[in-house]
């Protein structure tokens, strides 16, 4: 006879069952969504490689940009991003002072950043970042603290006295538990936000000694205490010769230690979970880098102690994120660590001299190679600076600090460099040290709640411009508006089609302009009876929308170094600041001529306009634009039966093709037989080009017609010259005057890409034409464009300066598998 089944047994099996699956089901659907999360979210970085780390007072920002991509855990990409946006802030007033945007391509970019003149001496932040980053917190945009000043100053001045300081304990994994052996990691800053040594001791309720501590470097350190629930502890602290006592952070009754040992062996590394909770419950154990999960282990909770021994070999190069999680996948405890079983590339100058003479022209060869001396192929930066000028901060950051370790950090990382130095025997634990102390910021748990949201931002291939065509009056708008978009550009003007939806909103994405221009948009309506004729709306607005502005954010301003160098090479300062004023005199004097010059015509005397200075600013005609020419929708319209002789043949409304100008008297020749020569404030345009200027931003218009006057333009000038001078070209406005509103069509002043220009180097012969200035620039040579050969090698060749000085040179850069490479050098000249 069978025994009947015990139901509460069968109830105790279902709930073991579902418990396992629930668990299983957390711990997958966590994985799940942190794959997803990386795929959705992939983080992105910029670095920004700048000519030297502080500049002098109308001096010039020379600038190469490196974007990255992380969206797996094999390969590192090219960002995909195209505008980054770069801004120059003032640390004291907290405000732009300047803003380009780079234009990136295959993660590469240039620009430069002239400073404005009235710049006030002090500190500043360069700040980049792009549209994606705008998804993430502030701290993953670049940041670089810069000092602007005069000549012979390369720091604020003389450090605060530090009158008192503050010490930050951090428990290893999070907290304190009681009766549990737990690492506290320490960190002491000054006033200045800048590291401080300290030393101290423990002290309990009975005012009893229990462990001393010292800091090893820049105020970091750590030390082990085993806390006890009930009792008070303090430290006590000694920094910069000022005492203060410190509360010890909350001792929990129960829960979990982290403690992760990763130099436990050269290939091995260990990890102890600690607890004093005796109920088993399930844990899981994960490891990330970079945002993919390397390693992840399931067990029982409930023993006083775990330990787990892992080969360091199954993990990549940088920070690894430990953490310590619950069935449901809520974090008990983490912990970083940094591993380096990758070497870095090594990066070799062999130069013919060890040392030159001012003026003598360097030729220098680049070799990188990687660990293994397998040759390195790349895209390099190299600046080269005179070292009495320009004087880099201790350990400063460089690309491999940068990519490896602060962009994968919160806070700010005092000398990084030193963390990274081969030749300092503590740099590993100092650098254990620094992770206890620094929060984590590449990912956070919290962050899987943004796969439940719509993102917000998105990455951009070209410049966007969107906004919305206003309904008409009293009627809402019922049905899609086509668009004509004109960018005034310089040399030849951008034309895109587009539709606004049936609200009137549109968008233009990936628009790809130079420099400050004017866009012009027109709106056209389908007309029923003739479906490929649309007619132009007329009492139709048009609204852009224009991003939400950021928040300032400021980088530390006391990272640089300090010293005495102004007074250590007064002489040589001396010739530099002479040499300075020479130079500014010449310009000023250069300004000075130029003003003075005027020219006297029949009916009135004005000063010369450098725009017509090919013909003496003495045309046959000129017709002076006013308000009431503000009617006429282009040029063409305008100057048809305003001039004589002058005849306008074609569509004047039509860009492609434009019109044909003719003037009587001139042959029907001019550039590609189209009929008279167009300028633009005096310079050479095509037809078309003049074709979308705004007839309000026309200041004048100047007509050539005899052919005394129009040859000096050559076989172009042969039909005649028509000169366009436009408000914003004249060199002697105070400002720019506003475009008055006109039907139909709307008006931006927009940004688009900084242009690429190149640095100025000397040429090696010059002729002894005159009295000449000394040539004592600080940045010497700067060359954004060096890329390594399949041997990876790479030639440099650039002339000094009338410097005797030591020249500090360092190039940036990233392998074509998107890691991280730097290196520096230097000689001397005399």
């Amino acid at each position: 006879m069978k025994k009947a089944s015990n139901p509460l047994f069968l109830i105790f099996l279902l709930q073991v069952f579902f418990s396992g699956f629930s668990q299983a089901q957390n711990l997958e659907s966590l994985i799940s969504k942190t794959k997803l999360y990386q795929v959705s979210y992939p983080f992105e970085k910029v670095f920004l490689h700048t000519d030297k780390p502080h500049y002098f007072l109308n001096d010039t920002i020379w600038i190469k940009a490196y974007g990255t991509l992380q969206k797996d855990d094999q390969l590192i990409y090219n960002t995909p991003t195209v505008p980054v946006y770069v801004e120059l802030i003032d640390n004291q007033s907290k405000r732009k002072v300047s803003q380009i945007i780079l234009k990136m391509e295959k993660g590469i970019g240039r620009g430069d950043i002239t400073l404005p003149s009235g710049l006030s001496a002090g500190m500043y932040t360069l700040r980049a970042y792009s549209t994606w980053m705008r998804n993430f917190e502030p701290e993953v945009f670049f940041h670089q603290a810069i000092y602007i000043g005069e000549l012979g100053k390369v720091s604020s001045g003389a450090a605060p006295p530090q009158n008192d300081f503050e010490l930050m304990l951090f428990p290893e994994g999070g907290d304190l538990v009681d009766g549990i052996s737990t690492a506290i990691g320490f960190k002491a800053i000054g006033q200045n936000g800048k590291g401080i040594q300290v030393r101290g001791h423990i002290i309990d309720s009975k005012k009893d000694t229990l462990g001393n501590f010292s800091s090893s470097h820049l105020g970091i350190g750590s030390f082990t205490f085993i806390p006890r629930k009930g009792e008070k502890y303090e430290v006590v602290a000694t920094a910069g010769g000022n005492q203060k006592r410190i509360g010890f952070p909350e001792i929990k009754d129960k829960g979990y230690v982290l403690n992760v040992n990763s130099s436990f062996t050269a290939d091995q590394l260990e990890i102890y979970i600690k607890s004093n909770i005796t109920e088993k419950e399930t844990l899981h154990l994960m490891a990330l880098s970079k945002g993919a999960i390397l390693f992840t282990q399931t067990f029982e909770g409930g023993a006083a102690m775990k330990k787990f021994t892992l080969n360091k070999a199954d993990f990549k190069s940088g920070i690894i994120q430990f953490s310590l999680l619950d069935r449901m996948g809520n974090p008990f405890a983490e912990r970083l660590v940094f591993l380096k079983p990758e070497e870095k590339s090594l990066v070799k100058f062999i130069s013919s001299k060890t040392s030159y003479a001012p003026n003598e022209t360097v030729r220098m060869e680049i070799q990188v190679k990687d660990a293994f001396g397998k040759p390195v192929q790349g895209n390099f930066s190299l600046s080269a600076t005179d070292g009495i000028q320009v004087h880099y901060p201790s350990h400063s950051q460089n690309i491999s600090t940068y990519m490896d370790l602060s962009s994968e950090l919160k806070g700010e990382i005092e000398q990084p460099a030193f963390y990274f130095d081969a030749t300092n025997p503590t740099a590993a634990k100092d650098l254990d040290n620094l992770l206890l102390t620094q929060g984590w910021r590449r990912f956070d748990w919290s962050h899987l709640d943004k796969l439940e949201k719509e993102r917000e931002h998105f990455f951009d291939f070209g410049i966007n411009l969107a906004g919305r065509v206003l309904p008409e009056g009293r009627r809402g708008i019922t049905e899609p508006k086509f668009l004509t978009l004109i960018v005034n550009q310089k040399d030849h003007p951008l034309v895109y089609d587009g539709q606004t939806d049936d609200k009137g909103y549109f968008s233009f994405q990936g628009l790809d302009f130079e420099d400050s221009t004017s866009i012009y948009i027109q709106v056209f309506t389908v007309n029923k009876n003739r479906k490929n004729n649309p007619i132009q709306v007329k009492p139709n607005d048009v609204e852009f929308f224009e991003k939400n502005r950021l928040d300032i954010s400021l980088k530390n301003s006391d990272l640089l170094t300090i010293d005495g160098s102004e007074y250590e090479f007064k002489e040589y300062w001396m010739e530099v600041k002479q040499a300075d004023l020479m130079m500014q005199q010449f310009l000023k004097n250069q300004m000075v001529e130029l003003e003075e010059v005027t020219v006297q015509s029949s009916q009135i005397q004005r000063k010369s306009d450098i725009r017509a200075i090919q013909y003496q600013d003495n045309p046959d005609f000129t017709l002076l634009v006013t308000p009431e020419e503000w009617v006429f929708q282009n040029v063409f319209q305008l100057i048809r039966g305003r001039f004589p002789g002058v005849t306008v043949s074609g569509d004047v409304f039509s860009i492609n093709p434009p019109p044909t100008v003719t003037i009587r008297g001139g042959a029907p020749g001019g550039s590609q037989n189209r009929g008279a020569l167009f300028l633009l404030d005096g310079m050479p345009v095509q037809t078309s080009m003049a074709a979308v200027i705004m007839v309000p931003d026309i200041e004048r218009i100047d007509l050539l017609r005899s052919m005394s006057k129009a040859m000096i333009f050559g076989p172009d000038g042969a039909g005649g010259v028509i000169n366009i001078f436009t408000k914003r070209g004249n060199p002697q406005a105070d400002q720019l005057s506003k475009t008055p509103k006109m039907d139909s069509n709307a008006t931006l002043n927009k940004t688009g890409f900084a242009p690429v220009r190149q640095f100025y180097t000397p040429p090696k012969y010059i002729e002894n034409v005159g009295p000449r200035i000394p040539d004592y620039r600080s940045t010497i040579y700067w060359n954004p464009e060096i890329t390594t050969d399949k041997n990876g090698k790479a030639v440099v060749e650039f002339p000094l300066t009338d410097g005797k000085t030591q020249v500090e040179i360092r190039l940036e850069g990233l392998s074509i598998e998107g890691k991280p490479v730097s290196g520096t050098y230097s000689f001397k000249v005399q």
